[in-house]
């Protein structure tokens, strides 16, 4: 049994389950103080002390309309099914139109993802940035520890966080939102029955006919068959409305003495609990429970004390590729934090990073075309599918039909003069085009140049294979670019779409954290610290990680022998939120550190070269840092002194010294990053980044 206590203290705390999950974010330490429930369950009773890991739900329960029989079909679905929809706006059983609500309690019951608040009553619990009139994001339904109240938490166009109380009235309707979610995301803005509607990829993908390949056959499993995602038992092509019905939610928990044996626990159970306090309570042996923090927070906390023994408690939407080494309740070592640089990309406002070790390869985005001018900007002999059946007597004689493929053969128009019986007509401009008949055989073919016809460019042999991601990363790509992503049988189940386009967008630097799960003995079941490390993850610094710190080890930095770089796990891709997105942005220092250089007393002007820090993954002068050793900048700033840069740097420009430092600035042409320095001279000089190299001679990195 768990470890107990009387439950009597701070009484006052005590709530329900589901309103303990409104309160507090899981994981969470909880005691038992009573309820109904307990007189039925075997393994839990009053004064337990138990940790609920999280919230969970196995299946979702969907239902459609089958066209062929008129019949309500329902379905079970798994939560993580990934197949995205569009959340409908609730209708009103009036008039069809747009639902109004009249209060916040009523509009948490379908928790949409935008509202507007068209009015408001007279509330003095309202923020004070409150704007009647705005559109606001749902975040979630919260509720506060100190009074119970429930409360809407909504995001403002500023990006302020606001609390509506459950009881505000006024004026309120949900906004459309044609933004796409997996079933996961849609649980995750609130358990509530919703009208749904499939995605118009899969819509697209099964309307087309079996006889055309589609558009984006980058993959094409054994038989041939496009690979995407779908819910068995819907058609592909089914394009109602789906109703997704309430799902039945369940907490995973388990005792402080046995934390690997995990329980569900439904949300709705007559279980009264509060938060634990280590004040009131002590564990069995006069052990007292771990603190649980943040991987940020053991990092701000203990980062100077590194390696440190911890155990996992709780990793939330743990990545597939970490499943395997970070269980809860599996003991990890902490080594170090290191930064790493990404690739940002988007698809129909869907958010990646990537790294450079991402196999499969890139390609750029084939062009759909609509008409003949579009295929003439094309360029000529360049293959191109036909995916509709035209026909006409205009000017010459032709049939396509869809499948077909042409090219232009000259971007020149020439003029075709119709003949019948012995009438001419025209001239008529038209382009000289060939159709494929074989492998290497073509057919002359005139199409007027305002023929409306569409079309697809097919991928030359150099196009077809594409570029790898390392080849973006060595700056051979220019950014942003549109790209398909070409995977292979490694890269099937990646999170990077196979069937739409890919922005690549631009670079950003993150921070990794290096952990290594620790073996256990089979016979002891200890833990056994060798100092050869069989794997080594790299874990994002950001990821919702919940540890409990052990102890701090005490061995030196060399001291264990990690595995060579290319075998660390880490995510190749991974689909990031907009937030996430906006803030890697933010804080990356993959651009240019701002250096302040400053004039000696002799008024000399010094150059600053500003470097940048060797990736943790590449201990040579390749790849990344190649771009950065190019674009080499220089800073003057009068009036403070940077010590020994003088002695060291050669002079570059000499000024009398009663002169005021001239003004400089350095564009940094890889990432549009302007640097300028704060001087007050009305008469600036601009120093290229050539006549740098022509001044002076940087010390050169070591090559390996």
């Amino acid at each position: 049994m768990a470890a107990s206590s009387d439950g009597v203290k701070n009484a006052g705390n005590m709530c329900s389950l589901a309103e303990f999950v409104e309160i507090y974010d899981l994981p969470q330490w909880v005691s038992v103080l009573g309820g109904s429930e307990l007189s039925t369950s075997k393994n839990i009773r009053k004064g337990d002390i138990l940790l609920i890991h999280t919230l969970a739900v196995e299946t979702i329960a969907l239902s459609y309309t089958d066209p062929d029989t008129n019949q309500i079909r329902t379905l079970d679905v798994p939560a993580d099914a990934n197949v995205r929809f569009q959340i409908l706006p609730p209708e009103s059983k009036k008039d069809g139109k747009f639902a109004v609500f009249t209060c916040v309690k009523d509009l948490l019951k379908v928790c949409p993802t935008y509202f507007k608040v068209n009015s408001v009553d007279e509330s003095p619990n309202l923020p004070e940035t409150f704007k009647p009139g705005e559109i606001f994001r749902f975040i979630k339904r919260s509720r506060r520890a100190d009074n119970k109240q429930v409360y809407l938490q909504c995001e403002d166009a500023s990006g302020n966080i606001l609390e509506l109380p459950f009881d505000c009235r006024g004026n309120f309707t949900v906004v459309p939102d044609d933004r796409l979610f997996t079933i996961k995301e849609i649980l995750q803005l609130g358990a509530v029955p919703r009208s749904l509607k499939l995605s118009s990829v899969q819509l697209q993908l099964g309307s087309q006919g079996a006889s055309e390949a589609a558009i984006y056959g980058n993959l094409l499993t054994p038989d041939g068959s496009d690979i995407f995602h779908r819910i068995m038992g819907i058609p592909l092509t089914y394009s109602g409305i789906l109703t997704l019905h309430q799902p039945k939610l369940f907490l995973v928990v388990s005792s402080q003495e046995n934390m690997d044996m995990k329980q569900k626990l439904p949300l709705e159970a007559d279980i009264i609990v509060r938060s634990y306090s280590s004040d009131d309570y002590e564990a069995p042996g006069g052990n007292s429970l771990r603190e649980m923090l943040t991987l940020e927070e053991v990092m701000n906390r203990f980062g100077d004390d590194l390696p440190m023994l911890a155990t996992v408690i709780h990793y939330k939407n743990i990545p597939s590729e970490f499943r395997a080494y970070l269980p809860p309740g599996q003991d990890v070592i902490i080594h170090k934090i290191e930064k790493a640089d990404r690739l940002l990309a988007e698809s129909r406002n869907v958010y990646f990073s990537i790294a450079k070790t991402l196999k499969g390869h890139f390609r750029d985005t084939l062009k759909s075309m609509y008409s003949m001018k579009e295929m003439a900007e094309l360029g000529t002999h360049k293959d191109v599918k036909v995916l509709q059946d035209v026909a006409s007597d205009y000017p010459k004689p032709f049939s396509l039909q869809a499948g077909d493929v042409i090219r232009l053969k000259s971007q020149e128009l020439i003029e075709y003069k119709m003949k019948r019986g012995r009438k001419t007509f025209g001239a008529f401009d038209v382009y000289k085009c060939e159709k494929r008949i074989s492998e290497k055989k073509y057919e002359k073919l005139l199409l007027p140049k305002d023929l409306e016809i569409c079309m697809h460019e097919i991928p030359s042999k150099e196009k077809e294979s594409g570029f790898p991601a390392s080849d973006v990363f060595r700056l051979e790509i220019t950014l942003p670019r549109s790209v398909d992503f070409l995977a292979d049988y490694t890269t099937l189940w990646t999170c990077l779409p196979i069937n739409s386009e890919i922005t690549l967008n631009r670079f950003v630097s993150e921070k990794f954290v290096v952990i290594s799960p620790v073996q256990k003995d089979d016979k002891s079941g200890r833990c056994c610290i060798d100092a050869k490390l069989e794997a080594c993850l790299l874990v994002p610094l950001r990821h919702h990680l919940v540890l409990a710190v052990k102890n701090h080890l005490g061995f030196p930095p060399e001291y264990f022998q990690f595995p060579d770089r290319n075998e660390y796990v880490t995510l190749d891709a991974e689909r990031i939120e907009k937030k996430t997105y906006d803030s890697l942005i933010r804080h990356s220092d993959n651009e240019y550190e701002d250096y302040e250089a400053t004039g000696s007393d002799s008024g000399v002007d010094e150059a600053v070269v500003t470097r940048r820090n060797k990736p943790f993954y590449d201990n040579t002068q390749t790849g990344l840092n190649k771009r950065f050793s190019r674009s080499l900048g220089t800073l003057f700033n009068k009036g403070k002194k940077m010590s020994g840069l003088f002695d060291r740097t050669p002079k570059i420009k000499e000024t009398p010294p009663k002169e005021t430092t001239p003004k400089a600035a350095v564009v940094n042409q890889t990432y549009n990053v302007s640097l300028q320095s704060s001087s007050g001279m009305e008469d600036e000089e601009y120093f290229e980044e050539e006549c740098i190299y022509e001044k002076y001679e940087v010390p050169s990195r070591k090559e390996k």
